[in-house]
């Protein structure tokens, strides 16, 4: 993901740089269309996405933040550093918090 996404940063026209964190979650989501005849869209929406949300919103410029349920389905597939027990908001246990490293 940090390759296509040329590390984090992705620059602008204006040749401002953004930096773009990622956050990874799995879980049961809702998926469907949603709005009016005039404007509809397709939406996932559920607990797992609010969670991955919070994950994204941790993630500094080019890192990848995963919950601890993608890095026991993946830990065979990648290389993670443990990075604690976070709080989030909305979320009342501390839930450990993994970055991607290869």
């Amino acid at each position: 993901m940090l390759q296509a996404l040329g590390f984090g940063l992705i620059k602008a026209a204006n040749k401002k740089i953004l930096g773009v964190g990622i956050g990874v979650h799995c879980g049961p989501v809702i998926t469907g269309n949603i709005g009016s005849e005039s404007r509809m869209d397709y939406t996932v929406i559920g607990d797992t996405v609010n969670f991955t949300s919070r994950l994204q919103g941790l993630a500094p410029a080019g890192k990848v933040h995963v919950s601890s349920a993608v890095q026991k389905k993946t830990a065979s597939d990648f290389t993670y550093r443990g990075l604690g027990e976070k709080e989030f908001k909305g979320y009342g246990a501390l839930t450990e918090v993994y970055e991607l490293v290869q």
